[in-house]
């Protein structure tokens, strides 16, 4: 069945209004007070990517890597392993074929904490999604790797425009 351009259009306009709510409850468990204090949603996701190296794509955990990986300055990755550092959740060591580049590493303490914030986020969407048919999940795990495509091109997308226009083009021009 092909879809039409209205059609089209009307997914994009529920996408929008939809997913915003998953960002929300994923910002409410990351920006949150822990037994290891409070963490950042980027503190969260930098530990999470170390421990569950698969989302790395094979690349080496690098400050750089880290700020491509999160889609933000090589500015904020610094500040943010600044604090992971500081906070004993990692280490950082010269890489060794290039004594500039650093690798940062999860300690035990850093392992845990993403460990902990994993279980709520299990628990709760265990729980939020428990009135899901096996046909329906089935199916949700068929979409999933379509909204990473999109996610993708979206993030390509915005790279783009960037390049194109500037970080704020809206403030650029005084608006």
């Amino acid at each position: 069945m092909d879809t039409t351009a209205d059609q089209r259009t009307e997914l994009v306009h529920e996408l929008v209004i939809t997913l915003p709510s998953f960002g929300r409850w994923v910002s409410s468990i990351w920006n949150s007070e822990t037994p290891f204090g409070r963490v950042s949603h980027r503190q969260v996701a930098v530990l999470y990517y170390l421990r569950r190296s698969e989302f790395m794509a094979g690349l080496p955990a690098t400050p750089s890597n880290f700020a491509e990986l999160l889609s933000v300055r090589k500015s904020v990755i610094t500040r943010v392993l600044a604090s992971l550092e500081a906070g004993g959740f990692i280490t950082r060591v010269s890489a060794p074929d290039d004594a500039r580049s650093q690798l940062i590493a999860l300690t035990e303490r850093g392992h845990a904490l993403s460990v902990y914030i994993e279980e709520i986020f299990l628990k709760e969407m265990i729980g939020s999604i428990e009135f899901v048919s096996d046909d329906d999940a089935i199916l949700l795990m068929q979409v999933v790797p379509l909204l990473k495509r999109i996610s993708r091109n979206l993030e390509q997308a915005r790279k783009d425009r960037v390049a194109l226009m500037g970080e704020n083009p809206y403030e650029d021009a005084g608006l």
